[in-house]
């Protein structure tokens, strides 16, 4: 099986630095029985399209006041320089409601994002990305190893991606838009940048 992010405390490696919001996998499988399996299994994380990875990656307790509460800063900044979109009513914008279980207030990973207009679920606006633009920027950070966005529980493996041009230009199965972001987001330091450097029409 192949888990999500932050599924059973599971973080990419590269997402494993001092806190950063990530779009989720991308649920990926096959037709049949195991396609029904994947569905009906899939935990409740993986409909989040948007998260936070904690400090270090991992679910361990932040004992010290002062770095959770830098915590929080982190991500309440980096939540205005990213474009949401709200599926159900079309509201779209930077600032989005944060909705916290009792006593997590301060765990951006227990955050759920809702629509200011609606409270249904707002989902990070990924339209009209540029795959020129993450390909040079792949270029220019040395070609490195990207993490595939494929999980399922009938996935055991997934061959990590090596030459991104091949991929994005495949003929047969061309990535779609989530897949293509998950991807693109670890070159850059944060998801906020990555979509201010690759959606069209930036400056």
């Amino acid at each position: 099986m192949i888990p999500f992010i932050g599924q059973n405390g599971y973080y990419p490696p590269w997402c494993k630095g001092n806190g950063q919001w990530v779009l989720q996998r991308v649920l990926t499988t096959v037709k049949g029985s195991l396609a029904q399996t994947d569905e009906v299994c899939r935990p409740d994380i993986s409909y989040r399209s948007l998260l936070w990875a904690p400090p270090r990656g991992g679910l361990r307790r932040l004992t010290n006041v002062f770095r959770r509460a830098q915590e929080a800063a982190a991500a309440l900044y980096e939540v205005q320089f990213i474009p949401f979109i709200c599926p159900t009513c079309n509201w779209n914008g930077n600032w989005p409601l944060i909705y916290a279980r009792s006593g997590s207030q301060s765990r951006p990973m227990y955050w759920l994002l809702r629509c200011p207009s609606c409270s249904g679920n707002v989902e990070p606006d990924i339209s009209g990305l540029d795959t020129q633009v993450i390909i040079k920027k792949w270029e220019a950070n040395g070609r490195p190893i990207l993490d595939p966005p494929a999980s399922a529980m009938s996935l055991r493996s997934v061959k990590p991606i090596y030459d991104l041009r091949k991929w994005t230009s495949s003929v047969e199965l061309p990535p779609y838009d989530n897949e293509l972001a998950y991807v693109g987001q670890q070159l850059w330091t944060s998801l906020a940048a990555f979509l201010q450097a690759a959606k069209r029409g930036n400056p």
